[in-house]
């Protein structure tokens, strides 16, 4: 090497402008190799901090070998430069999923997601089966939205058997994507955009009960089951037709709700399985302790009162908290859906985003509004599709929740033009209440 490169090389290395080096890049490329290669970590850091200048191309020869570097600064440094290096670092970022530095992973994964890159899925079957529940999450949603029906067994496999929930969840919507008969998504530049956020909740999903759990001994009451110890619509038809045979009355039928004494006075003590979320009901005198009755309650109560019920969640057991809120399931108990999204955006948890994102397709409108909510208040951009969908939404209430949100997101964002775009047309709504939040939302705006 001569003496101009070597200081070109050795001033650009220590972070100093050497000017213009259009004339040895190429000289300085191989001068790269050889520090990228050396034993001691700050002469590989200056490695990169010469690729930094070359061009991009280039740039990502040295980053890609060094992203999976034994020195964490050297990887972090690599993985910065083949983000700067835009579409021309993807392939870097693929070896950086399959390396050892899971959190690094799991940040390059959240960029080839939100970019859908199609020749990641051939990786991505192998991360399917990753130790880490974000790189499986992050799989499934990359898959879903590139491969066809036959991938639909990988993720349905995922989705029925996966320690946690919320893995299971993203995966069961990946396997509707797969298949058609949820519409895929559109892949987005991801260094205009950002990663997809991956940071998922972790809790475990709760144990499957194989039967319904006996009655408590010496007491009538009806038993709040777990989702998994329902049967199918004719058991209650066979239950009767059983106790007919046996000259008997059939057993009062279990409510999903509360539990409630069953008197001799009382012949049909349920309520029905939803209330309506339009309606709120007042507070009550004394709160349940129980999370999952507290949760319910949320979505019921006025928005005024729901900090109380709130406090009362946050003061129950910390392991029955992380249950409840990573219970829920598609198409599962409406009020439970809706007082989960009300509690995330109450304790701005950024861990349930995938699952918002799911729950803003459910068939109740009080869980769609309840997670446009949500998402208003903790979402990041990368949300931002899926919540303006809801602009088109059947049912006014959650378009006008729709509106909200979309509006509070894109002020936090700061992205003030995007919002107008969006909120705009809303005027024109046939109904007045959206009308109405359209223009508030824009006077707000500016």
């Amino acid at each position: 090497m001569d003496e101009l490169v070597r200081k070109t090389f050795d001033d650009l290395a220590a972070g100093t402008d050497a000017g213009d080096i259009s004339g040895m890049s190429r000289k300085l490329l191989y001068a790269c190799f050889e520090a990228g290669a050396d034993p001691d970590p700050e002469k590989r850091l200056g490695a990169l901090r010469v690729a930094a200048n070359l061009d991009p191309t280039d740039t990502v020869r040295i980053a890609d070998p060094l992203i999976r570097d034994p020195d964490g600064r050297v990887r972090r440094y690599a993985f910065s430069l083949a983000c700067a290096a835009k579409e021309h670092g993807i392939e870097c970022l693929r070896t950086a999923v399959n390396g050892n530095d899971t959190e690094l992973a799991v940040d390059a994964l959240g960029l080839l997601v939100m970019q859908l890159d199609r020749p990641s899925s051939m990786h991505a079957r192998a991360w399917l089966r990753h130790d880490d529940p974000r790189i499986r999450a992050g799989a499934a949603i990359l898959l879903g939205n590139v491969a066809g029906p036959a991938m639909a067994v990988h993720l349905g496999r995922l989705a029925d058997t996966d320690p946690i929930a919320s893995v299971r969840t993203i995966a069961a919507e990946a396997v509707g994507r797969a298949t058609g008969d949820i519409p895929k998504i559109e892949g987005r530049p991801f260094w205009e955009e950002g990663p997809i956020d991956l940071q998922i909740d972790l809790t475990p999903a709760a144990p499957k009960t194989t039967g319904l759990p006996p009655r408590l001994p010496g007491q009538g009451l009806a038993t709040l089951f777990p989702e998994d110890g329902f049967g199918d619509a004719s058991d209650g038809e066979d239950d009767a037709e059983a106790a007919a045979e046996a000259g008997s009355s059939p057993s009062p039928s279990a409510d999903d709700a509360t539990l409630i004494p069953i008197t001799e006075e009382v012949e049909d003590v349920r309520e029905p399985t939803a209330r309506d979320w339009r309606e709120p009901a007042p507070l009550p005198a004394a709160l349940p302790t129980e999370a999952l009755a507290l949760v319910k309650l949320v979505g019921m109560v006025r928005a005024e009162d729901r900090p109380a019920v709130v406090r009362a969640f946050q003061a129950a057991d910390g392991a029955a908290q992380a249950q409840v809120l990573g219970s829920w399931k598609p198409s599962g108990d409406a009020d439970v859906g809706r007082g989960i999204a009300l509690v995330v955006k109450a304790l701005d948890s950024k861990t349930h985003a995938s699952m918002l994102r799911v729950m803003l397709r459910e068939s109740a409108p009080g869980v769609r509004a309840a997670a446009a909510e949500a998402i208003g208040a903790t979402g990041t951009l990368s949300m931002i599709p899926q919540l303006s969908d809801l602009l088109a939404d059947g049912d006014a209430d959650v378009r006008v929740a729709a509106v909200r949100s979309l509006s509070e997101l894109l002020t936090r964002m700061e992205r003030f033009a995007m919002l107008k775009e969006r909120i705009a047309p809303m005027k024109q709504d046939p109904d007045d209440a959206v009308k109405a939040a359209a223009e508030a939302a824009l006077q707000a705006a500016g």
